[in-house]
């Protein structure tokens, strides 16, 4: 249960970062930065067999990247095969180890991403929870999709330009989410479609919300029927054609829209109760559905289950920050934050120990060449 034992210690890490941070910026930078280093080292220290996407295609940009002449130019050249910004990451790692720095570095990077985008909210809700709740729904699965691990946690670090009402900073990491992974910059549309109905006045946000959901889902289904047409069509595409079969089964279950169903509810409830605003209840179901109906979208083409990824993970935020609303009574609220990390604990050993996904139990180490169940 290394990644158990590794959650527990960065979370205490977590805590006692925010204790400190009124007292002393050193010592919450250090520790945060110190359980950021601990995540990003064991990523690192993993087998090329820990996520299958090692082999699909990590190993082959670090060695393109390692023996780059022309590191710019190749990665906006497409030679890697890959977003350039993943690409150039993989060359900086190359200039000081091998496969396991990389590995290290795109973890480090993508958790300093979450860190800062967690960090907007501390405020509002404890850090280590927050940084716990992702660890449980994001890590091992980022030890698999990297390419998208990183843009899923830019999203959120750019998410916080919602909500400062930065229209100009959030268009410009629209741009650069599309160099970490080009399912990041179709995403960060509908995010912007969030932005235009989270400051209008409650009678427009009631409008717009009821424009903006079906016009986005059908956005992401006429992608996922285009994509899957292309494949068909084009014998240069197929090699995305593992993207356009059905996997309805393995991404949507009864389990999981129940939960996302209850936390909508939840949602609802904290809003009757005026513990929750409109503006946070309309913002929360939007994500909510666009997460399942991009999941559900699976079966008829994977490529739409890619976009549920950036929908859930600003899910957490605003959940953790309803919930601890001061309208709502202390213990209240230890319970209410409890009950869903211990939801998001269940899901974690359902999903990533119990049905295997991803591929990241056992852990075994490339160092020291063991072991861990």
């Amino acid at each position: 249960m290394i990644y158990l034992i590794l959650f527990f210690i960065t979370s205490i890490l977590f805590y006692a970062a925010q204790q400190l941070k009124d007292t002393s910026k050193v010592a919450f930078y250090v520790l945060s930065y110190l359980a950021i280093f601990l995540l990003a080292l064991v990523a690192g220290c993993r087998d090329n067999t820990i996520g299958t996407d090692v082999t699909v295609y990590e190993d082959r940009t670090f060695n393109l990247a390692n023996h780059s002449g022309s590191p710019i130019t190749d990665a906006f050249g497409d030679l890697g095969g890959v977003e350039p910004f993943f690409y150039i990451l993989n060359y900086i790692a190359s200039l000081f180890g091998d496969l396991g720095t990389a590995l290290f570095l795109i973890m480090f990077v993508q958790t300093l991403f979450v860190f800062y985008g967690m960090k907007f909210y501390m405020d509002r809700a404890p850090l280590w929870m927050l940084m716990l709740a992702y660890d449980f729904l994001f890590y091992n699965t980022t030890l698999n999709i990297m390419r998208q691990g990183i843009a899923v946690a830019f999203m959120l670090f750019s998410y916080q330009y919602v909500e400062k009402r930065k229209l100009i900073k959030l268009l410009l990491m629209a741009i650069l989410s599309f160099f970490w992974h080009k399912t990041g910059a179709v995403a960060f549309i509908m995010l912007l479609g969030i932005y235009f109905i989270s400051w209008r006045s409650e009678s427009t946000q009631k409008k717009l919300f009821f424009i903006l959901i079906p016009s986005c889902i059908f956005a992401i289904a006429s992608l996922s029927i285009i994509m899957k047409s292309l494949v068909e069509a084009i014998p240069i595409m197929n090699r995305f054609s593992d993207y356009t079969e059905g996997v309805f089964k393995a991404k949507l279950s009864a389990s999981q829209i129940g939960a996302k169903l209850f936390l909508a509810g939840l949602a609802l409830f904290m809003y009757l109760n005026k513990t929750a605003t409109q503006r946070q209840l309309y913002i929360f179901l939007i994500l909510i559905i666009f997460d399942l109906s991009s999941r559900f979208l699976g079966l008829y083409a994977f490529f739409a289950t890619r976009f549920a990824y950036y929908f859930e993970i600003i899910e957490i935020p605003l959940l953790f920050e309803m919930m601890n609303s001061n309208k709502i009574k202390r213990n209240t609220r230890l319970v209410l934050s409890n009950l869903i990390l211990l939801y998001f604990g269940l899901t974690y050993l359902r999903y990533f120990l119990y049905l295997g996904e991803h591929l990241t139990y056992p852990y075994v180490s490339r160092v020291y060449n063991i072991t861990f169940y």
